[in-house]
């Protein structure tokens, strides 16, 4: 689930007298380090605190992880063409979905793959007519949701692919490119797609196999969106792009009104901040991601939100004097448990925030 995916616990409680919710505290686990990394991010984990993602991440040898409280952090497998590896995404069975990269002339050349929980790492091919292609979500039935060029590399295109159908092209005649990054366990898919135009805006889209992909609504002012994961209530996570003078984006949540038509809600800012983005949501609706706060423009606060408290800082709800800054949130599990990237002791590491009983 992830890269979008979702999950848990609820990070707060409703007083029935109606005050404030109380704010959720979270326990917050350094998932350290391999092969002498100082710049790992988590991007996923499951419902049994397993987590996923890169160490050294922009390194052309940079390994994906796989981390368990018991074994620590792993190097997964690359394929034989020995590049780079990036997970995404992992399931409650242990695969994990994501991309390896060839060496020398192929190195710009990726292909979604699958690992199994005994490390085999598996190639997803590509859609006909492609050269390369990436993973960016799995759900529990062990489906893949991604993108692969199509045409030569001239296009991408969504996919979903599955161990009996192999990739199913998601992407109707007449679109330019799409690439599929979330995909709940009724094999629902959200993502973005772009119109055949150069110059049209890239828009969220919501596919089943028999609606095929529909385009989501934006609130008025905005006009880009992309859809990041997908919940089994068919709850969208994603963001809402603008412009006012420069560029912006807020975090919102899609959810689905009847009829098929959909309601769209803007999850706002930090305090002091101008711009967010959603990366996942879990079961019960609660959606983690980055928001600035006003502070420093290139510098992002992870968040998480729910309906009952809002947007929350999560620097204010882990220890204090914990020597963290988390920047962003990018995956939630249904115990409520949230991994992502932040800085510790002026290094990037992945994290994993559980919630205080």
């Amino acid at each position: 689930m992830r890269k979008p995916i979702g999950m848990g616990l609820l990070a707060a409680v409703v007083l029935a007298v109606g005050l404030p919710a109380v704010a959720q505290r979270y326990k917050i686990t350094d998932l350290g380090t391999i092969q002498g990394s100082t710049y790992n991010w988590a991007t996923g984990v499951n419902n049994l605190g397993h987590v996923v993602g890169c160490a050294g991440c922009s390194d052309l040898n940079t390994p994906a992880f796989f981390w368990t409280p018991q074994n620590g952090m792993q190097a997964l497998p690359s394929l034989p063409s020995g590049g780079a590896t990036y997970a995404y995404a992992i399931n409650d069975s242990d695969q994990v979905a994501g991309l390896s990269y060839g060496l020398g002339e192929s190195s710009d050349a990726s292909l979604a793959v699958i690992w199994s929980s005994t490390n085999s790492i598996q190639s997803l091919g590509t859609l006909p007519g492609g050269t390369q292609s990436s993973a960016f979500a799995i759900n529990n039935l062990g489906q893949v949701t991604g993108t692969s060029s199509v045409d030569s590399g001239l296009a991408n295109h969504a996919f979903l692919w599955t161990s009996s159908t192999g990739m199913l092209d998601l992407q109707p005649a007449g679109l330019g490119s799409s690439w599929g990054f979330g995909v709940n366990s009724l094999g629902h898919v959200t993502g973005m797609f772009i119109g055949s135009n150069a110059h049209a805006n890239p828009r969220a889209f919501y596919w089943t196999g028999q609606t095929g992909m529909q385009d989501l609504a934006v609130l008025p002012g905005w006009d880009t969106s992309a859809g990041e994961g997908i919940n089994n209530l068919d709850e969208i996570a994603g963001s809402l792009q603008g412009f006012d003078g420069k560029s912006i984006s807020h975090a919102v949540l899609w959810t689905p009104s009847g009829g098929g038509g959909w309601g769209v809600k803007d999850l706002g800012t930090l305090p002091g901040g101008f711009q967010s983005f959603a990366t996942a949501l879990n079961n019960v609706g609660q959606v983690v991601g980055a928001s600035d706060t006003g502070q420093n423009e290139s510098l992002d606060h992870a968040f998480v939100w729910s309906t009952a408290t809002g947007m929350q800082d999560l620097n204010l709800l882990i220890p204090a004097g914990s020597g963290w800054l988390l920047w962003q949130a990018n995956g939630i599990n249904d115990l409520g448990q949230i991994t992502g990237k932040g800085t510790i002791n002026q290094e990037t590491h992945a994290f994993l925030l559980t919630p205080m009983q």
